[in-house]
């Protein structure tokens, strides 16, 4: 078969037809060099199929030419998978690391409106008292220290719960993100399942999906798997966000109250099921352990409140003030009237109606006597409760017995009394304390030995507290003080016994002794758990840091591969020229000969 007169034209034109596409390509990849997600092309050239000729020594193949089989993108899907996987790791250590820096704001003690000083201003004014009871000033600053330390425990508190609802409004917003970006994927799978239907790569569609997914993965776990039409299937911790052309949307469940806390809680769930979904890592994740992480330190601050309504007053109730009825029995924290007591059982406060009663001897009024009695009627008992979380630091308020008027501070109970004993109403029996070697009263800060009573109260008691011959201090006694200054920074051992009996009423039911801080004092509890939080905020911080690194180096070998490099691209823009050039040139020199055949030649002999 003799080859076409025009084939050779036909041949340099496929030269300069690639050639130029192959410019464009180089061009498309120069003009994208910024654009996030963007993966370099390249228009791949083949050979076309040769055609047959004869020639004298028989069949020969001849080519006709270049022609551009696929324009593809520069893509390496195991650094893809290596890229999602630790950018979700990373998205999890960053909102973790955030959370404990909005932690540290909170509970700042580098300057005087912390916790920490509150504590330290609190206590100093107990030592004070105790060797100056006998001065108002010093009373007063006890009350107003005392306020001032309740509120800054109350103030934290807020806004650790304004920090939670935070948390759960961006988690809202990210749900509404991720459900956008789920919608795109969607599309795009059909759209680039359309496109690739005859055969092409829709390879700027690709990009645009893949960004997306890079984007996903920063928030949850997610795999990604590819199907036979090019569709993806993203799967996040065993829940199928996207198959194909269909999906699954992601919302809050609606509000659960939690009266421990004081908030409203939601977990997420899948909105056409209601199945509850976990993100399993991702910043999404770290979301809701870093909520988890605030209640803990609500809890902290909660056992700090409780602390002080329950062992702090059992200790202030054991104490005489200087009023001039010599009252005792008073609390400090809460309100006047009830006992708090710490059930280490249910991890809460139960607060219970207590009336008290004084008898003085008619002659020299001095006080002689000291009943407590349960009160079991109804009409009395409304405000009686157990208390968690919250509602324990909401109740830490100065009694309003001391504060309602200049007077308040007599009730400051800084003066120890003894006791000759206890006489039970209910049963008769009468129980005497003990003597020294010399035959005096033994000087207690006790309303009630723990090892002297009995198991199982009775459902409603009176019990009276004999007062001994002397047994109330001089004005200016301060020793109650000094047991309970001790609080502060003493453990649970070298306390006075007044500070382990737990209300008069629950006696039986807390002979362990249990506190609501545990066994430490209370600056070391309030320590040991900022001492926790630094640690663990400097620890957030080395992953971060480790996990930026390991982000740099999947980037940079994902970008030695996608990435638009310009010498590279500068070089193919030259060859290419070049290409395009010598085909033309190629091609003109074909013209010029075709010319001289057509017009030059059958002249002979006119």
């Amino acid at each position: 078969m003799l080859r076409s007169t025009f084939a050779g034209l036909n041949t340099m034109v496929s030269g300069v037809q690639t050639s130029r596409l192959s410019l464009e390509t180089v061009g498309h990849n120069i003009s994208n060099t910024n654009t996030e997600g963007y993966s370099r092309q390249s228009a791949n050239a083949v050979a076309v199929k040769g055609s047959q000729i004869y020639t004298s020594v028989g069949p020969q193949i001849i080519g006709n030419g270049t022609d551009v089989a696929s324009i593809t993108r520069a893509r390496d899907i195991y650094a893809d998978r290596q890229y999602w996987k630790e950018n979700a790791s990373s998205g999890y250590f960053d909102s973790r690391y955030t959370n404990y820096s909005k932690l540290e704001v909170i509970f700042n003690d580098t300057d005087d409106n912390g916790i920490q000083n509150a504590l330290e201003d609190f206590y100093k004014s107990w030592s004070e008292v105790s060797t100056q009871a006998s001065t108002a000033t010093s009373r007063q600053t006890v009350i107003s220290k005392g306020q001032s330390y309740a509120t800054r425990i109350q103030n934290a508190a807020k806004q650790v719960q304004e920090q939670i609802s935070s948390i759960y409004d961006d988690m809202e917003l990210n749900l509404t993100s991720i459900n956008s970006m789920t919608d795109q994927i969607a599309g795009l799978n059909r759209n680039i399942m359309v496109q690739e239907a005859g055969g092409a790569s829709a390879n700027d569609l690709r990009d645009q999906r893949d960004a997306l997914v890079d984007k996903l993965s920063n928030m949850m776990n997610i795999s990604i798997y590819e199907d036979s039409s090019g569709m993806y299937n993203v799967v996040s911790n065993g829940t199928t966000l996207v198959n194909g052309v269909a999906k699954i949307d992601l919302e809050l469940s609606e509000p659960i109250p939690s009266k421990v806390y004081g908030i409203n809680d939601f977990s997420i769930r899948i909105s056409q099921t209601g199945t509850l979904y976990s993100p399993g890592t991702g910043s999404l994740q770290a979301q809701l352990d870093s909520i988890t992480e605030d209640k803990n330190f609500l809890g902290y601050l909660s056992n700090m409140a409780a602390f002080c309504l329950t062992t702090l007053n059992a200790q202030h109730r054991a104490g005489a003030g200087i009023d001039a009825a010599t009252s005792t029995g008073i609390n400090f924290y809460g309100e006047d009237g009830f006992e708090y007591a710490w059930n280490a059982e249910k991890n809460c406060v139960e607060k219970r109606k207590v009336n008290v009663s004084y008898e003085h001897d008619p002659v020299t009024n001095k006080l002689t006597s000291v009943t407590f009695t349960e009160v079991t009627d109804p009409a009395e008992t409304k405000k009686n409760g157990d208390f968690y979380g919250i509602n324990i630091i909401d109740e830490l308020v100065v009694n309003s017995r001391l504060t309602d008027s200049a007077d308040g501070q007599k009730y400051l109970a800084t003066r120890g009394l003894t006791y000759e004993g206890y006489y039970d109403e209910k049963t008769g029996d009468t129980v005497k304390c003990s003597k020294d070697d010399k035959g005096n009263w033994i000087a207690t800060t006790n309303l009630l030995d723990p090892k002297d009573y009995r198991e199982g109260p009775p459902e409603t008691y009176s019990t009276k507290y004999i007062i001994a011959e002397n047994g109330i201090n001089g004005t200016g006694d301060g020793s109650v003080a000094v047991l309970i200054s001790n609080l502060f920074n003493c453990v649970q051992s070298l306390t006075a016994s007044s500070d382990e009996a737990k209300s008069h009423f629950t006696m039986a039911k807390h002979k362990d002794n249990t506190r609501s801080i545990g066994t430490v004092s209370l600056f070391s509890y309030y320590n040991s758990q900022m001492t926790l939080m630094g640690s663990r905020s400097e620890a957030m911080k080395h992953n971060v840091d480790f996990q930026d690194n390991v982000m740099t180096q999947v980037s940079n070998l994902r970008e030695s591969t996608s990435g638009v490099n310009w010498d590279e691209e500068l070089t193919n823009m030259i060859m290419f020229q070049q290409g395009y050039g010598a085909c033309s040139r190629c091609l003109t020199t074909m013209d010029e000969m075709l010319d001289k055949l057509i017009n030059g030649t059958g002249t002979v002999g006119r």
